[in-house]
């Protein structure tokens, strides 16, 4: 440790640095307050004894200029020499930024307690900066971690992005709108539509339990899935020996295949958590406005008719993944020209405001009835609009709570 002495009294200089150079400090003196403030800004001083009294800058007045103006990467414990005993000076000296005093005539055992307890202070402070810099390094590598995982998450949004529908053209008679905003980084919700053949339009919508990493892998497996290529292994159509021509499955046989495919799949298998996921599978024949779907535990489909009136249809059904022997049926269902069929996820009718009321399905019946004149991407921005507002979502609030999707089909006039 480096002690700085300074005393206008050579003798006392010379007493000092004798007996600290015996307890093996190293030791530099001076004579008056300018030269150790002069050393202080090149020397790393751990210590500091300095007289109270001394012509030009005082031990007061050096305790103040240290305390003040010195730019240190360090504490600089400091005692002060005086033989001064009053209250008021103490107090002086505490005031000035001195740490400790030792009075004249100095006593060799009382000065080498005060330089130990100063020492302990010393190597406590040094331990502490040790630590800090270990927390700040450990910081920063959290901080480059959190940033690449972040990083990575965007990244794969952006792919999750890509399964979703990028234009509404389908060369059948349908206008399509939809709306999608997930709660994180990574959604669990996915929705698509196709054409089967020239007249028929199929359309899913599907939630998997829970959201991040897992909800959202999941998403991607069911996208695979669920693609409409005519293959062997496809859900969506049927090549066996026995039809003459390759023919679509109906949204019952679907969600069956699905969920007996889903309760054997690796995505199932390499959680630990309960997997599944609730879902509408429908099929359209836009030629005569037919339809049929498949409820699986999903939120009830609505139709919005052109006269106004809207229709809640569906049985509910249980979600895919959750029960092996699970018995799914085909709804009826039929579109004239200008009604809309409309799929949607839970977020928005288990939407709460402040008083953790629900939004429920009767705002979302009213919102349709009142823009069943607009066209339907006004709708679903307007149904978006009105759940945010029914949250209190923002640019300056938080979020929705769980992934938000919306899918809507309008038939349009049959020539």
């Amino acid at each position: 440790m480096k002690i700085l002495v300074v005393d206008d009294d050579c003798s006392v200089c010379v007493y000092l640095k004798n007996s600290l150079e015996k307890w093996d400090y190293e030791v530099i003196t001076c004579h008056n307050g300018m030269d150790a403030w002069n050393i202080l800004q090149t020397e790393t001083i751990n210590l500091l004894l300095t007289d109270w009294m001394m012509p030009g800058l005082s031990g007061i007045e050096l305790c103040e200029k240290i305390r003040t103006d010195l730019r240190s990467s360090h504490y600089i414990y400091i005692i002060l020499l005086t033989g001064k005993s009053g209250r008021e000076d103490s107090i002086n000296g505490y005031q000035s930024g001195a740490d400790d005093f030792i009075s004249k005539p100095i006593h060799p055992g009382e000065l080498s307690v005060r330089i130990k307890a100063g020492e302990r202070l010393l190597q406590l402070e040094d331990r502490l900066l040790q630590q800090n810099q270990k927390l700040e390094a450990a910081n920063i590598q959290i901080k480059e971690s959190y940033q690449t995982i972040k990083d990575s998450l965007n990244a794969a949004a952006k792919i999750q992005q890509t399964l979703l529908p990028d234009s509404p053209n389908t060369h059948l008679p349908v206008n399509l709108a939809w709306e999608f905003q997930p709660a994180d980084e990574l959604a669990g919700d996915l929705f698509n539509f196709y054409p089967l053949d020239d007249t028929h339009l199929a359309m899913y919508i599907i939630d998997v339990v829970g959201h991040g990493v897992p909800a959202a892998m999941l998403s991607v497996y069911l996208n695979k899935m669920l693609l409409p290529v005519k293959s062997n292994d496809s859900l969506i159509y049927d090549q066996s020996a026995k039809h003459l021509s390759v023919t679509f499955r109906s949204p019952a046989k679907i969600c069956t295949l699905l969920n007996q495919k889903f309760q054997q799949s690796s995505a199932r298998q390499n959680n630990n958590e309960m997997l599944y996921f609730t879902m509408i599978y429908a099929i359209i024949n836009t030629a005569t406005g037919a339809g049929n779907l498949c409820q699986a535990g999903h939120p009830y489909p609505l139709i919005s008719r052109k006269n106004g009136a809207v229709e809640v249809i569906g049985q509910g059904g249980h979600p895919i993944g959750l029960f092996e022997q699970t018995h799914y049926q085909n709804i009826d269902f039929s579109l004239q020209s200008g009604d809309r069929f409309i799929l949607y996820s839970d977020a928005i009718t288990e939407c709460s405001d402040s008083q953790n009321q629900f939004y429920g399905i009767e705002r979302l019946q009213e919102i349709l009835k009142q823009s069943i004149q607009q066209p339907l991407q006004i709708t679903t921005k307007q149904i978006v609009e009105s759940v945010e507002q029914w949250h209190g979502t923002g640019k300056m609030n938080n979020g929705l709570d769980d992934d938000l999707s919306l899918l809507a089909v309008e038939l349009k006039d049959r020539c």
